[in-house]
C-alpha cells in the first residue's frame, strides 16, 4: 500500500519524539522545526507533488501563494483551536479540508488565566523582582482579594466554563455573555447571563474567551466599549490580541481606567509578527499600520500593573500530549 505523505511544520523535538513513538503505519511523518512559509517551503526535501497532508501550529500564515506550491494537498490539520491564521476561502475553493483542535486545552488555559489573575492582583512579578534586588517595600505591594469580586466571562465555551467554575470555587460573582450560550448559562444556578454592556458596567475583572473572528469582531474592544466599563476594571486575555484595539487600552492603562492587564497575547506577537519581507509586501498604508501597532504593544509593555507573556497559556505537556493524540485520531480516520 502506497503511504500518505503529512508534512509537520512548526515542529518541536518534543512534539517530534511523540510522533515518531506513535507512527501510523500507512503515513509517511516529515518534521520540519521552521514555520510554514515561502522560504521553509524551497527548503523541502521531499516532492511537493507528493504531500496530500500538513500539520501546522498558529505561526504558520498559510494562504494561497503557500497553498499553491502542494498541488494535491488534501487535508490541513492546526495544531490550535483557532484557524484565522489559514485561508479558508481559498482551501474550499479547492476542496482542501481544515481541521482544528478543540477542547485539549480548557483546563489548562483556564489555569492560565487565573496565574495571570492572581499575578496581577498579587503583583507577583515586581515583588519578586524586588526580592531579587533587595528592595523588598511591603507598602509598594498591597494586593487586592478576587474573593468577592465581580468577574465578567465574555465567551462561555469550554475555556470559559472551566474558568467559571475556578472563579466559584475562589468565591467570586460571575458574569457571562456569549449569544450562542444564552440558554445554557441561564440554567445554571451559580452564574448569571449578562448582556454586554451589563457585564461592562458591573465587572471587577474582564476575562476574555471568545474567537476572534476577522469580519465580525475585529478590535471590539474599542474606545466605546471602555468608556462602559467600571472604573479601575482590570482585563484579562487569553484569548485573541485582534479583539483589543491597542491604542485604546494604552490610554486607558494611563487614565487608570483599567488598573491592570494581564495577556497571554497581543496582536502582531512576537509568534505572528510578520517577517521582513512579508512587511515589504505591504502596501505603505497596511505596513505603517502594522509597525504601529507594535510600537505601541511595547508602549503597553512598559506600563505598571501589566503582564504580557508570549502565547504560552495552552503549553504544558498535558495539553500538548492531548493535541497530538488528537491529530493522530485525526489521520486514524
Amino acid at each position: 500500500m502506497k503511504k500518505k505523505n503529512i508534512l509537520f511544520f512548526d515542529c518541536k523535538e518534543t512534539e517530534k519524539n511523540y510522533l515518531t513513538k506513535n507512527t501510523l503505519l500507512k503515513y509517511n511523518f516529515t518534521y520540519i522545526k521552521d514555520e510554514l512559509n515561502l522560504s521553509s517551503i524551497k527548503k523541502l526535501s521531499v516532492l511537493q507533488k507528493q504531500v496530500e497532508m500538513l500539520s501546522i501550529f498558529i505561526t504558520s500564515k498559510v494562504g494561497e501563494k503557500e497553498l499553491k506550491n502542494f498541488p494535491n494537498l488534501k487535508l490541513i490539520i492546526t495544531r490550535s483551536t483557532g484557524t484565522n491564521h489559514i485561508d479558508l476561502n481559498y482551501c474550499q475553493s479547492k476542496n482542501i479540508q481544515v481541521k482544528n483542535i478543540e477542547g485539549y486545552g480548557a483546563i489548562t488555559v483556564a489555569e492560565y488565566t487565573f496565574a495571570l489573575l492572581l499575578s496581577l492582583t498579587r503583583k507577583v512579578l515586581p515583588a519578586a523582582q524586588h526580592q531579587i534586588d533587595k528592595k523588598v517595600d511591603y507598602a509598594n505591594f498591597i494586593g487586592t482579594d478576587i474573593h468577592g469580586k465581580t468577574i465578567g466571562l465574555i465567551g462561555y465555551g469550554q475555556i470559559g466554563q472551566q474558568v467559571a467554575r475556578l472563579a466559584l470555587a475562589f468565591n467570586m460573582k460571575v458574569l457571562a455573555h456569549d449569544p450562542f450560550k444564552e440558554k445554557e448559562i441561564k440554567k445554571s444556578k451559580e452564574i448569571k447571563y449578562a448582556k454586554l454592556d451589563e457585564l461592562l458596567k458591573n465587572s471587577d475583572i474582564i476575562s476574555l474567551h471568545c474567537p476572534y473572528i476577522p469580519t465580525q469582531n475585529y478590535h471590539m474592544f474599542d474606545k466605546k466599549l471602555f468608556s462602559k466599563m467600571k472604573n479601575g476594571v482590570l482585563i484579562i486575555n487569553t484569548a485573541r490580541g485582534e479583539l483589543i484595539d491597542v491604542f485604546v487600552l494604552y490610554d486607558a492603562l494611563k487614565s487608570k481606567k483599567v488598573s491592570g492587564f494581564a495577556s497571554d497575547v497581543m496582536e502582531y506577537e512576537v509568534l505572528t509578527q510578520p517577517s521582513k519581507s512579508e512587511l515589504s509586501s505591504k502596501d505603505s498604508a497596511t505596513k505603517k499600520k502594522i509597525l504601529s501597532i507594535m510600537k505601541k504593544n511595547s508602549d503597553v509593555k512598559k506600563l505598571e500593573n501589566v503582564i504580557i507573556t508570549p502565547h504560552i497559556a495552552f503549553n504544558t505537556q498535558e495539553s500538548i500530549t492531548r493535541i497530538l493524540d488528537e491529530v493522530l485520531k485525526i489521520l486514524k480516520k
